[in-house]
């Protein structure tokens, strides 16, 4: 027994490594993109829009991953999504022009998608039921951890390099660890259900799935495409140089890095609506003080809106568990995720940089905040306690 628990614990942390390069695929783009805008000659709004063509493929690669992971085990969906979303960026640091970027940019969200259902249905496979929330919140330490280290690693690398080499690093670490867990992995082996019309259609004639879309899109919006823009609105709007901005946003991102452990350890304690009615209050207040506080608040407020928007995303995936059944996980998964994906990840950065244009991003990020509030009124339909 011991050496099972062993093995399990090896394959969750491995499953974890692979989601951390995952994110740090497309998240490591946002401190990159002030070089690539120069070099492009970008407009901010311009810039600002290849996170939804990062968002589009990544909605496209969600829905995909259903027919796939109908004929391939979740295992091997994991390892080709790794390795193909490494070979979009070796080709991400080759493109010379907006349009070719955009193109792969694209591809590299296709890549990433079909990651995220398969890991969700493959963790939940290996422990019981009452352990999905601590394991879902161990899983999601990944994308916090490559927020930490984007900008760092960036800082690091731009110091001597190109945003193109940088891009050709994550890209060669992500194959690797692909051939890795195609080798070491010890999972399952499940396979997800066929995405047929009478299963779709009994999610979509779930209200709480339609819930979900609604309150994960303001959930990633306040984190994902918040911070995907925030390093050219310090650069430009706070006259931040950009190491300034990468410092301060990984700080802000240290504070946040253990949040989504102990967001679970309190909803196991208080209940998962109440919890995440806080994270949604939290991140609607702390979101609109990032414009309201005087400059010498900038760090606290990053920080505090980090804290809050992190953590519903461990909740959010434990509620879609607890309302679907084993072989319509995945499903949930896929079709809740790419729409959010594409207004929080990717009309959020697009639009609060054409605000940007307009003048102030500060309206944009304004805007965010108060529309996040709009979540407080979603809670009430949402019965994810048992």
């Amino acid at each position: 027994m011991k050496e099972t628990s062993r093995v399990v614990s090896g394959t969750i942390v491995f499953i974890f490594l692979i989601f951390f390069l995952n994110m740090l695929s497309r998240l490591g783009l946002a401190p990159l993109l002030p070089g690539i805008g120069r070099e492009l000659n970008l407009s901010h709004a311009a810039a600002g829009s290849l996170f939804i063509f990062v968002s589009v493929g990544y909605g496209s690669g969600l829905l995909g991953s259903t027919f796939i992971s109908a004929r391939i085990c979740h295992q091997h969906q994991i390892v080709l999504s790794s390795m193909a979303v490494g070979t979009s960026l070796l080709v991400v640091s080759i493109t010379s022009s907006l349009w070719s970027l955009r193109c792969t940019l694209y591809v590299l969200g296709f890549a990433g998608g079909l990651y995220l259902p398969s890991a969700v249905a493959t963790l939940t496979s290996l422990v019981d039921r009452p352990h999905w929330g601590k394991v879902l919140s161990f899983h999601q330490l990944a994308p916090n951890l490559a927020y930490l280290c984007s900008p760092l690693l960036a800082e690091i690398f731009l110091r001597q390099h190109s945003w193109r080499f940088t891009l050709r690093v994550y890209g060669s670490l992500a194959i690797l660890a692909g051939v890795l867990f195609q080798l070491l992995g010890k999972t399952d082996r499940t396979w997800g259900q066929p995405p047929g019309v009478s299963n779709i259609g009994r999610l979509l004639a779930n209200p709480a799935i339609w819930i979900m879309i609604l309150l994960f899109s303001l959930a990633l919006g306040v984190n994902q495409g918040l911070f995907s823009i925030m390093p050219l609105y310090l650069t430009v709007e706070r006259q931040l140089d950009s190491t300034q901005a990468n410092h301060l946003l990984s700080v802000s991102r240290v504070v946040a890095f253990a949040m989504p452990l102990l967001a679970g350890w309190i909803a196991d304690r208080y209940g998962l609506k109440k919890t995440l009615f806080a994270s949604v209050a939290a991140s609607a207040v702390a979101t609109f003080s990032i414009t309201a506080l005087p400059m010498s608040w900038l760090g606290v407020s990053l920080a505090l809106q980090a804290t809050a928007s992190v953590c519903f995303f461990p909740l959010g995936f434990t509620v879609l568990s607890r309302i679907t059944t084993d072989s319509t996980r995945n499903m949930a998964v896929a079709l809740t995720v790419p729409f959010s994906h594409f207004f929080g990840a990717g009309m959020v950065p697009a639009l609060i940089g054409y605000s940007g244009d307009m003048g102030s991003f500060d309206w944009g990020i304004g805007l965010l905040g108060m529309t996040t509030l709009f979540g407080l009124f979603l809670l009430r339909y949402v019965q994810p306690d048992p």
